[in-house]
């Protein structure tokens, strides 16, 4: 199928908007979609000139008022729960992040302070190419449920009050448990038939708090890592649109032959303390968390191959 043909795919875009200022670099993010879609805005109070702004970029949005309960995921329930997905081929989701504090932890000991979070979450659509390039990875592998950055989908998770709350969910809505990666910040696109799974569970905004800052592990990050088991649940898995694997290799051409056939060695043997170990030197260490996670080695190993027959 050609990507003429895939352009005839139909999204469904949610954002929320919660910081105002923000928007401008959502439409601009927007902008980089190449299939006709529909744009669903929520927003926690009315503001008439800010509604004329939505229009003026896209005059059919829809626009809905929702209370402050949830962060991003209670209002995204109340868009998803609402509309026919066999109407839609994917679901993508935005939401205005707001800069996080210095001293915020680390996902992949990739520094996620002040805006470099939001620029990680949104630079699935950073230009038209890549927005084309996930349409091909869709296209070309019917298990791959759902796109995002590579350095924020993580399998990773220290909150086990969410982690207590996700379970008691599944449980209470009879989803089996399994092993599971979610995308920390919930922006993403992702095939619209599996969200059918959230419609039949009995969850709606109302169910949420009302947004507190200072809380966490509540329900919203609960259902934030449900959205990435409900992919695996159904049998599907979150592919990074980069893998960080080709990342290093892409660095690994600046540097002498010795350096990465070593590096080449240790990949293959899958020794990912000794990847920490020695990539030091080339600072791209912060790239791995070392022996946590399981990326696709045998796809990285086969493309540096291709990009240096000499390794073979």
């Amino acid at each position: 199928m050609t990507l003429t043909q895939m352009k005839n795919y139909k999204a469904l875009v949610h954002v929320h908007v919660f910081y105002k200022e923000m928007f401008e670099e959502i439409r601009d993010a927007l902008q980089n979609i190449t299939v006709e879609y529909d744009l669903f805005v929520t927003m926690i109070e009315e503001d008439v000139e800010f509604r004329k702004q939505i229009l003026a970029f896209k005059k059919n949005s829809v626009i809905k008022i929702v209370e402050n309960r949830g962060f991003d995921i209670g209002p995204f329930l109340s868009i998803i729960n609402k509309i026919d997905l066999d109407n839609y081929d994917f679901i993508i989701k935005l939401h205005t992040k707001g800069n996080v504090a210095k001293n915020h932890p680390l996902v992949h000991h990739v520094n996620m302070s002040g805006n470099a979070w939001r620029k990680f979450l949104l630079s699935f659509l950073a230009s038209k190419e890549v927005f084309d390039k996930q349409l091909a990875l869709f296209e070309s592998n019917g298990k791959i449920g759902m796109t995002a950055d590579d350095k924020v989908t993580t399998c990773l998770d220290r909150d086990y009050n969410a982690k207590k709350i996700l379970n008691e969910f599944l449980r209470k809505n009879q989803i089996k448990q399994c092993k599971y990666k979610f995308v920390a910040g919930s922006m993403f696109m992702a095939r619209a038939q599996l969200f059918k799974q959230l419609q039949q569970c009995d969850l709606k905004i109302e169910d949420f708090a009302f947004v507190d800052v200072n809380r966490a592990g509540e329900l919203a990050h609960a259902i934030e890592r449900y959205l990435g088991q409900l992919v695996y649940s159904q049998g599907f898995v979150i592919k990074p649109y980069q893998n960080i694997l080709q990342i290093l290799f892409i660095d690994l051409i600046k540097f002498k032959n010795r350096v990465w056939n070593k590096l080449f060695r240790i990949i293959k043997n899958k020794s990912f303390r000794e990847i920490k170990q020695v990539s030091g030197p080339i600072k791209i260490k912060y790239y791995f968390f070392p022996m946590r996670e399981k990326y696709d080695v045998q796809n990285a190993c086969e493309l540096l191959q291709d990009q240096h027959p000499s390794l073979k």
